[in-house]
């Protein structure tokens, strides 16, 4: 996918978060709900 012209590219931080793992249940459910 081709990101648009206004967009903001970040460095990454680098530091692991836990928490990012156990968020991908409700990043699923959130992307179904968007019907993604």
């Amino acid at each position: 996918a081709l990101l648009p012209e206004d967009c903001t590219l970040l460095k990454p931080i680098g530091i692991y978060r836990s928490e990012v793992d156990a968020s991908r249940p409700q990043l699923m459910e959130w992307l179904h709900g968007l019907e993604y």
